[in-house]
């Protein structure tokens, strides 16, 4: 059917018939949407159109459509601002629509939160104008999958209950998967990685492989977020075999979802007992070719940062020190395209967009009350206005107070989960460095700390119990260190502490107290006994890699002396 009108569009091209008095913007979208109309068959309904004022808006749409289809999405995600900013005011609210549709999964998907924010809201607001259902649903989508990544759970949910609840409506099978996308996320970032997997495999059931998706193969990302989950489950076994699925039309997907692919085969490698580092390594290397190959949008997250960091670690486990280097400078070097500012703007859009659904529905409320109050006299109808109006003045102000409340709770959480280390509750690796950098001088200390023979905990006890010790094992050395002292996990079973105004014979009474601490840690398996091996040095050099290499290097010295022992240089 979709072939015919596209037939049709071409015949009455060479009739030299008006495009815009013969074809609905409705049949235009519905015909290009289908993947079995070619790309010369949208160049030639270009053709047609684009020297017409009228159709201005729909060429240039028209145009960016053809870009995304060729992958090149900065170049189409120009395209389409611009088509977006000539059909505003026109009345062409349908094109407008499918414009802003574009618009806000393209920034979303890479990362431009401020401009998704404002294209779904924007969408929205046209959308339940125009009582356009479907829309409206993926506006809601992307709006709650905003409010979770600012950990604002409460009107995230609301958001998916009011789409789920649209989506059956209009018996929306596409709502009813984005639901359970939407409540996978959210337990995941909650860890309760079973739940999340419960709901991506819903998901998956009502997934439908006709779908429309504006960017990449929406089967493929389906099975990145079961693969992520799994892996979050330590189940490395169902991971590869995701793994496995999704390699077999790699060579089909565009550059962007070849990186996400190879990203996910690096982080399987790190998870297995022991960890593949080469492999890994060779993954990640692959990401970043792939990555360099997608014309992704300039205000695009840096993905490569987390990569690079990935890969200084490894080198830096492999002792290829100049490399770590190379991939350290790499990171540090990345520029973030959401500053700070850009963060508080995105908090005070959602609180604002939250404010407004609030008064929304105290107008409705305000109304009710006026309808009812003709009924009653003139003076029972002022009283009743009196306390409907304290009412809602109380309860505006407990709104209000709540959402900003909510809004610094969330700010805290972010920034604490950006800092911590989730299993152990100590800093995490980015975070005990920026620390380090901070620190170093000739009067702090250095202790690096690898727990001895822990895969043989993870493989006798199972990994549920390991990450048991490794917790148990934290706080025992926070609970031997000197107050002002800073512990951070440095990676795996390893552990860094910094000793800030520390004598050698400070580091070596605070290093020893921590070795004969987990020395003598009880257990519930009577044949578990814990020991660590310890490297003690001072800040010799300003730069922090000398001092790490130095300090690695005392500490695997008492691994090979017998390990349980404190070596100082």
């Amino acid at each position: 059917m979709k072939k015919i009108i596209v037939f049709i569009l071409l015949a009455l091209l060479a009739s030299h018939l008006t495009f815009a008095n013969e074809i609905s913007t409705e049949e235009v979208i519905e015909t290009i949407r289908d993947s079995n109309t070619s790309n010369e068959e949208i160049t030639y309904l270009i053709q047609t159109i684009e020297n017409s004022e009228e159709q201005k808006s729909l060429a240039q749409f028209l145009k960016g459509f053809l870009m995304l289809r060729n992958q090149d999405y900065n170049q189409g995600y120009l395209s389409l601002q611009e088509a977006y900013n000539t059909v505003q005011g026109k009345n062409d609210f349908e094109l407008e629509a499918e414009i802003l549709y574009h618009l806000m999964y393209i920034a979303f998907e890479y990362g431009d939160i401020t401009n998704a924010l404002n294209y779904s809201q924007a969408l929205k607001e046209l959308s339940e104008a125009q009582s356009y259902s479907d829309y409206i649903i993926e506006a809601d989508f992307i709006l709650s999958y905003t409010f979770l990544l600012y950990y604002d759970t409460d009107p995230a949910l609301t958001l998916a209950e009011e789409l789920l609840v649209l989506s059956k409506e209009n018996h929306n099978q596409k709502g009813e998967y984005l639901y359970h996308i939407i409540l996978g996320v959210m337990y995941k970032f909650e860890q309760d990685y079973d739940k999340a997997l419960n709901h991506f495999l819903d998901a998956k059931n009502l997934y439908d492989e006709h779908w429309y998706s504006v960017i990449g193969n929406e089967s493929f990302t389906m099975n990145l977020a079961l693969i992520s989950t799994q892996l979050n489950r330590d189940n490395t076994y169902e991971a590869n075999l995701l793994l496995t699925e999704s390699k077999k039309n790699l060579l089909n997907l565009n550059p962007y979802d070849q990186f996400n692919y190879y990203s996910y085969l690096g982080d399987y490698y790190m998870q297995l007992q022991p960890p593949n580092e080469n492999e890994a390594r060779i993954a990640y290397e692959a990401s970043l070719i792939a990555l360099s190959k997608a014309k992704i949008i300039d205000k695009a997250y840096p993905y490569e940062y987390d990569t690079y960091l990935s890969l200084a670690q490894i080198y830096n486990h492999l002792g290829q020190y100049d490399k770590a280097v190379k991939y350290y400078e790499k990171a540090i070097h990345i520029s973030f395209p959401d500053s700070n500012k850009d963060i508080e703007q995105n908090f005070a859009t959602l609180e604002t967009y939250k404010m407004k659904s609030i008064n929304e529905q105290m107008t409705l409320l305000e109304s009710l009350n006026r309808l009812n109050a003709e009924k009653f006299q003139l003076a029972r109808r002022f009283i009743i206005g009196m306390i409907v109006s304290i009412v809602v003045l109380v309860l505006l102000s407990i709104f209000a107070i709540k959402a900003y409340l909510n809004k610094r709770k969330a700010e805290a959480l972010l920034y604490k989960h950006s800092i911590t280390d989730a299993l152990t509750q100590t800093y995490n690796r980015s975070k005990i460095m920026e620390l380090f950098e901070k620190n170093i001088d000739q009067h702090c200390g250095v202790i690096l700390l690898d727990l001895d023979n822990f895969k043989n905990i993870n493989d006798t006890y199972g990994h549920v119990f390991g990450d048991h010790v490794l917790k148990t094992v934290s706080s025992t050395i926070k609970n031997s260190i000197r107050t002002d002292d800073i512990l951070g996990r440095y990676g795996g079973e390893e552990f860094l502490i910094l000793l800030p105004n520390a004598t050698i014979q400070e580091m070596m009474l605070v290093g020893e107290r921590v070795r004969k601490n987990i020395e003598t840690l009880v257990w519930e398996y009577d044949s578990l006994k814990t020991t660590a091996s310890i490297g003690i040095t001072d800040c010799f050099s300003s730069n922090t890699d000398e001092v790490l290499h130095k300090a690695d290097t005392l500490m695997y010295q008492a691994k090979h002396k017998g390990k349980n022992q404190v070596v100082c240089y």
